[in-house]
C-alpha cells in the first residue's frame, strides 16, 4: 500500500514575496519528496503546483468555490483535500485555517450531502457477491486499496466533517 505525494501549503501572508517564497518551498518540498523515493501524484495534488498553496485568504476562496460549485471535478479535489493533517508549522495558522475550513463547511451544508451522493454511487462489494464479480470476470488481482480501503476512509472522513472534526487520522476516523 505505497502512496504517493498528496500535500498542500497554507500561510498567512497574502504578499508577492509570499507567494515567490512558498512556490521555491513547494517545488523543493515536492522534489526532496520524489528524492525519497514518493512519486509525485498523478493528480497534481501537491504543493509543487499553485493551486496546492495559498495564502489563508486563497484558501477561503478555494474552498468556497468547490462548496458552491460542487462539480464532479471539485467534489474530487475535496475528497483528497479533507485528508490532510498539519505535519509541520504554526498551530496558530493552523488553528486559523481549521475555523476557516469549519465556517466554509457550515455555510456550505449542501456539499456534505453532494460529497455522500457521489460516494453512493461507487458501492463497496459485499462478500455475499459472487468472488468472480470483484474480480471482474477476467481479472487476475483485486486492488484492495482501490476497492475497499478508499470508500471505507472516505464514509469516515465524511462522518467526520459532518461532526466538525476536521483533522484526524484516518485510524482515528
Amino acid at each position: 500500500m505505497l502512496t504517493d505525494q498528496d500535500h498542500f501549503l497554507v500561510y498567512e501572508s497574502h504578499s508577492e514575496d509570499a507567494s515567490a517564497f512558498f512556490e521555491e518551498l513547494g517545488k523543493r518540498i515536492t522534489s526532496n519528496m520524489e528524492a525519497a523515493g514518493y512519486a509525485r501524484c498523478k493528480g497534481l495534488m501537491m504543493c509543487s503546483e499553485q493551486k496546492w498553496r495559498g495564502s489563508l485568504t486563497v484558501w477561503e476562496e478555494r474552498l468556497r468555490t468547490w462548496m458552491l460549485h460542487s462539480t464532479n471535478d471539485h467534489l474530487l479535489l475535496a475528497q483528497n483535500f479533507f485528508s490532510y493533517r498539519l505535519i509541520a508549522g504554526s498551530e496558530e495558522l493552523h488553528a486559523k485555517f481549521e475555523a476557516l475550513a469549519a465556517e466554509q463547511i457550515k455555510r456550505f451544508r449542501i456539499f456534505l450531502y453532494r460529497l455522500a451522493q457521489l460516494e453512493k454511487e461507487h458501492a463497496i462489494p459485499t462478500l455475499d457477491q459472487p468472488i468472480r464479480s470483484l474480480f471482474k470476470l477476467h481479472r487476475k488481482n483485486i486492488d484492495m486499496k482501490k476497492i475497499f480501503y478508499f470508500p471505507i476512509t472516505i464514509v469516515c472522513r465524511y462522518c467526520h466533517l459532518y461532526m466538525e472534526n476536521y483533522q484526524a487520522h484516518h485510524w482515528e476516523k
